[in-house]
């Protein structure tokens, strides 16, 4: 999972500062042309993304699911859950 993530992390960060960097141009012209070059290098890696999203999401959820099912673990959870809310009332 790890392995997946950082560099979807890095990714993902690298893309967020080039969008800043572009935003901060004075000339809107500007703005549109690097926008443009960038969205026809962006899409093949948001299909990877999303496929890894896809691939991953419901194997990380799957667990979490069966678990809840267990009375143990939903008993668990609502003493939790009550606690955390009278802390939080206090």
């Amino acid at each position: 999972m790890v392995v997946l993530l950082v560099p979807l992390t890095f990714i993902i960060f690298s893309y967020i500062s080039i969008i800043v960097a572009v935003l901060k141009m004075a000339n809107a012209e500007g703005r549109y042309k690097t926008f443009s070059t960038c969205a026809t290098q962006g899409n093949p890696d948001l299909r990877i993304s999303l496929t890894l999203f896809y691939s991953l999401f419901p194997r990380l959820v799957n667990p979490l699911i069966y678990c809840y099912r267990t009375k143990e673990i939903k008993d668990l959870l609502y003493k939790l859950v009550k606690r955390m809310s009278s802390v939080t009332n206090l």
